[in-house]
């Protein structure tokens, strides 16, 4: 079978005639001392020559820094990862990730994030944090989430600016991305998301603005997808006309790892291409001039936006690294143990199962694949290798005290030399046992396939940036499919095991997350089975391809029945949810049987999730009285798991996005991933669904999630009481009496929504346009006060393609969460 693959290009660098240096009048370019960045980086671009400006435009070889030009003193730049730590300079603090600081609804904590983030950053000698990631969670199976602040713009757009906000305070640039829309992995290089302006305005881009206006973002990362025909890395609509006229940008925009697709990129409104230039090179750059595709104006005002930002910075009058700070720093093992605390989301709790009471519960059974390895984070460039972790088996059991036994049955084990040989149940097509291997690779100017091979195993691995198995020329990509007949050799359950980025295609269906998912199979009954993976020879991460079978094995129930109490650690991981690709919905079908299994043994069974968004739990769902989120929570997620469990801390997070019942049930479902158009070698997705995602969605049609927006539950209880408006200068002032009815301390997070009755566009019924977290003693009132600023009242209207609010009278709601609404007031807005 004949694959197609991506084309590598190798480029020569085509030698030109260097324009002779202007006079370096002054190498300091701090001089005169009372000027400001922008008089300081036109002095410096008129003393520089076009192969030094050029240089300036392009990421180094390293790809995690730019060029230096010495000549002038224009330091080399350094870049680090960082939505949850700085990933390249391990091991540093593993904060959580950004969907759990969203669950926090603590603009305070995101300050404090971003605070230590900053510090971090300095400890290293790093000048750009590539963070904070800001995309929306229209669907809840993109493989990024994890990194993102949630599915509502004013939600994420304040987290995100507080985040910025700190983390620029100490001296380090932030990279807000990815700008914009890039709200899946599937194909996310290629894909072309069709989006109407108002959608874009009102959806996918405040956010940004926000960051940008609100938190003074320095950088701003273009995403790879296109958006409405066009790469985000050359839209001229999103990087001139609205990043950097509309909202008046000021600050570098620089594209993704490999985002860049052209020279005239430059033109667009990109200033800077990450990591090695490619388009961005002398001869590139001198070619596209020559033949007027750019102007040496967009260079000058590209290299004036790069050395103005970070001259503004203080990178060119002080060292960046402070050797003063520790790398492993308390202050920030602090903030992300207490970000952790509040992020946690306590999602069911029948007849107040939890908390788990240490006077009367003496054993607890510890189950599940995230219980001894558990994520600190999801995986890509938001992985984080930290100097220490708390599992949840060990927080659990940290927590619980001398006086409770804490066992633990770890899930079956993979024995790696299931992967090395393959049994008689595979049959190539010619009968001899094993599977055909083609491999298709690239070559300049046409495709070179091997030779088809028999092997007996599928076990592939390879280096980052190495050359890939089967001789593979060297820097080449390749395609591996491997195809046969599969013959089980007896009835029953087979459990896929897996490990990489593989598609699966059995009996003609396609298994798109084929990890765990469990076979019913009947002897000696023949299904085609391929196996197909795409090898990445220039990759930031190394490579590894294996897949087998085995009869599907849960581990020994008996601890579950004697315990008080059974705590099964479940979800996704940084294999399974991460950049690069969506995952399942689902848990995978042997996590979902051995949850049945445990609430059959043991109704005192409470389910803790890892993952970036909602899963589906629906197959599980009446049969678990208690059931934890727990996102990533960081490096220590097992001593704030162990503290919620057991009441040392209150669960006071809120959901961040809606969990869907069943992923059908999603508003943006049927657009979701795009199609592939005849004649065009990438998908097209339109976002039909328009402004109506999330809970945006589910109230205009309706239906009910299975846990809605801003939603989760405490340990104690909370009423809402008093609410008045009072129409100011700046806005409309919502007051109400907040009271803690319960027994315990606890944190509530008052929310405020506001709807138009009648409007000449379709609006949703309501919108997050403030919010409060507020901590309250057993029978404690608080007054909250909420501003809602002029704004919050309006929208994009297609006809005056501006912002506006249209008179008339809305509806100001403050709820416990999207659907808990507790107060109700209209206001007339003339």
């Amino acid at each position: 079978m004949k694959n197609l693959f991506a084309v590598i290009l190798v480029l020569t660098i085509i030698g030109c005639q260097s324009h002779q240096a202007p006079p370096a009048t002054d190498a300091r370019p701090d001089a005169p001392a009372d000027t400001g960045p922008d008089a300081r980086a036109d002095a410096l671009i008129k003393q520089m020559t076009l192969e030094e400006k050029i240089s300036l435009l392009g990421g180094d070889t390293d790809h995690f820094s730019t060029h230096a030009v010495k000549r002038l003193g224009i330091p080399k730049l350094t870049m680090a990862d960082g939505p949850q730590g700085i990933r390249n300079y391990p091991p540093s603090c593993s904060f959580p990730c950004g969907a759990a600081l969203a669950a926090t609804w603590d603009t305070k904590l995101a300050a404090a994030y971003g605070d230590a983030m900053g510090l971090e950053a300095r400890a290293r000698g790093v000048n750009f944090v590539l963070g904070p990631g800001m995309n929306i969670c229209r669907v809840p199976v993109n493989g990024r989430n994890f990194e993102y602040f949630g599915e509502d713009p004013f939600l994420a757009g304040k987290i995100a600016a507080s985040w910025v906000r700190a983390a620029q305070a100490q001296g380090v640039i932030t990279t807000v991305k990815h700008y914009a829309a890039n709200n899946q992995e599937w194909n996310r290089e290629t894909v072309d998301e069709q989006i109407d302006r108002r959608t874009l305005e009102e959806i996918y881009l405040p956010a940004f603005r926000r960051a940008v206006q609100e938190g003074g973002a320095g950088a701003v990362m273009a995403a790879y997808n296109r958006v409405n025909g066009a790469y985000c890395a050359e839209n001229d609509v999103l990087l001139n006309q609205i990043l950097k006229t509309e909202w008046g940008f000021k600050g570098i925009v620089m594209s993704d790892w490999g985002a860049c697709h052209s020279t005239e990129s430059l033109a667009r409104g990109l200033d800077l291409e990450m990591g090695e230039a490619v388009f961005f090179k002398q001869d590139k750059v001198k070619q596209a001039l020559e033949n007027g595709q750019i102007t040496e104006s967009d260079i000058d005002n590209a290299v004036r936006r790069i050395l103005s930002t970070t001259i503004g910075m203080g990178f060119f009058d002080r060292p960046q690294m402070r050797p003063d700070l520790p790398k492993e720093s308390p202050a920030s093992n602090e903030a992300a143990l207490d970000i952790a605390r509040s992020a946690i989301v306590l999602l069911k709790n029948n007849q107040a199962i939890l908390p788990l009471d240490r006077s009367s519960i003496h054993r607890i059974a510890v189950y599940g694949p995230n219980a001894e390895e558990t994520p600190t984070g999801g995986g890509g460039s938001g992985a984080v290798k930290p100097f220490h972790s708390v599992s949840f088996l060990q927080g659990i059991r940290n927590i619980a005290g001398a006086g409770v036994d804490v066992s633990y049955t770890p899930t079956p084990p993979i024995d790696d030399a299931i992967f090395r040989k393959l049994d008689c149940a595979f049959t190539a097509d010619n009968g001899q046992s094993g599977l055909v291997l083609n491999i298709a690779v690239q070559s300049p100017g046409h495709d070179l396939s091997l030779a088809p091979t028999i092997v007996q195993s599928v076990d592939l691995s390879w280096k980052a940036g190495g050359k890939l198995p089967y001789a593979i020329p060297d820097g080449k990509d390749a395609t591996y499919t491997w195809t046969g007949v599969l013959i089980p050799p007896q009835d029953g359950d087979w459990e896929i095991i897996s490990r990489g980025y593989i598609d699966v295609t059995l009996g003609g269906k396609p298994l798109r997350w084929p990890a765990g998912q469990i076979l019913h199979l009947k002897k000696d009954a023949p299904l085609p089975i391929q196996i197909h993976a795409d090898g990445r020879a220039k990759g930031k991460w190394p490579g590894l391809v294996q897949v087998a079978l085995r009869p599907v094995t849960l581990p020994d129930l008996t601890a579950a029945k004697s315990a008080d109490a059974v705590i099964f650690c479940a979800g996704f991981d940084g294999r399974s949810e991460h950049e690069g690709n969506d995952r399942d919905f689902e848990l995978s079908g042997v996590q979902q049987r051995l949850i049945s299994s445990l609430a059959a043994t043991n109704p005192k069974t409470v389910v803790v999730l890892n993952s970036g968004a909602g899963v589906g739990m629906e197959n599980w769902f009446d049969s678990i009285p208690a059931i934890i989120q727990a996102w990533y929570i960081g490096q220590d997620g097992g001593t704030a798991l162990g503290e919620v469990l057991f009441g040392d801390v209150n669960p006071s997070g809120r959901l961040p996005s809606t969990f869907d019942r069943r992923f059908e049930d999603n508003p943006a479902f049927a657009n979701y991933p795009g199609k592939f158009v005849r004649d065009q070698d990438f998908p097209v997705e339109h976002y039909s669904e328009g402004i109506f995602i999330g809970y945006r969605g589910y109230d205009k049609s309706q239906k009910d999630p299975l846990f809605p927006f801003g939603y989760g539950l405490s340990y104690t209880t909370f009423d809402f009481a008093n609410m008045k408006l009072e129409k100011m200068p700046d806005g409309i002032h919502v007051r109400l009496d907040v009271t803690n009815t319960g027994h315990v301390a606890g944190a509530e997070v008052v929310q405020v929504y506001v709807g138009q009755e009648q409007c000449s566009v379709e609006r949703p019924a309501r919108e997050l346009k403030g919010f409060a977290k507020v901590m309250l003693e057993a029978g404690e009132t608080q007054n909250v006060e909420i501003l809602l600023p002029h704004d919050s009242f309006s929208f994009w209207s297609p006809v005056k393609k501006d912002w506006t609010v249209e008179p008339g009278v809305f509806t100001i709601e403050a709820g416990a969460s999207e659907r808990d609404i507790r107060s109700k007031e209209n206001v007339t807005i003339d």
